[in-house]
């Protein structure tokens, strides 16, 4: 009976670990007021640095804005992504802190890829312009947040 119980304890312990770990990336806004948020982040297909935006984060609340590992890094079992972040009437920006620099585009939702990464590629369109952006790495398998903190009255009493 003992071999019984402990054949099956490994089984499920074995079919436990065979499950791929859920992560996720989930920013939350401490701010009283609404925040476009925009990542970068390197595709894996060409390697190279991709920007995609905007997510509209309410006032004091959050948002899953990646599904899964972020890309590979430089750091064994981290992925690495980064993003940039202001408010509706650009009084209050997150993000400025990192060297990742990436192109954004003001007028609509966008991903751009590699090749518009190039600063005098990315400024040549109107509406867009390029940002820096906070680097994040996050290990494999388990949920990352960001907190974008405001002070005084743009700060939030707590986040949902």
């Amino acid at each position: 009976m003992k071999f019984v119980l402990f054949s099956g304890m490994a089984l499920a312990a074995v079919l436990c670990l065979d499950q791929p770990a859920h992560a996720n990336w989930v920013v939350c806004n401490g701010s009283t007021k609404n925040v476009n948020l925009a990542i970068g982040y390197i595709d894996p297909g060409p390697g190279a640095k991709t920007s995609h935006g905007w997510y509209v984060i309410p006032a004091c609340g959050c948002q899953s804005v990646w599904t899964g590992n972020l890309p590979e890094s430089d750091r064994p079992g981290a992925g690495i992504a980064a993003y940039y972040a202001e408010n509706n009437d650009d009084t209050i920006r997150w993000g400025q802190r990192g060297n990742w620099s990436a192109c954004v585009d003001d007028k609509r939702g966008f991903t751009l890829n590699h090749f518009r990464q190039e600063s005098g590629r990315c400024t040549s369109v109107n509406g867009r312009r390029m940002v820096t952006m906070t680097e994040v790495y996050a290990n494999h398998g388990a949920t990352h947040t960001t907190t974008l903190t405001a002070s005084g009255n743009n700060r939030c009493r707590s986040i949902d």
